[in-house]
């Protein structure tokens, strides 16, 4: 797959993840009480998509040595299940397109 299919295939995922968490927000609210933090991995970081989210999307290499993307939603809200709603529709949209093993990590 060449690199500005990836890139289109990435902002695709980050647009669809941004719904979603929209989504839970108008379903949820930004309820303060139930927060947490959403981190997706892609586990491979020398796979083609983890070069792009670390050269074109500023996404860290994460303690595993994968690549990590923290609330791919983008929504500062504090609300888990907006981050939640958001993480899971971005890791669903990459892995129609991907081997690479992608793991959504929840901490709340």
């Amino acid at each position: 797959m060449k690199r500005k299919e990836i890139i289109t295939i990435v902002k695709d995922a980050f647009l669809l993840a941004n719904k979603a968490s929209k989504k839970a927000l108008s379903l949820y609210g930004d309820v303060y009480a139930y927060r947490g933090f959403v981190r997706v991995n892609v586990n491979d970081h020398k796979s083609k998509l983890a070069h792009v989210l670390m050269e074109e999307f500023y996404c860290p290499k994460g303690k595993n040595g994968g690549v990590d993307i923290d609330n791919p939603g983008g929504l500062p809200v504090n609300t888990f299940l907006v981050k939640k709603a958001g993480a899971e529709a971005f890791v669903k949209y990459l892995q129609k397109f991907f081997d690479t093993q992608i793991i959504t990590h929840l901490t709340n």
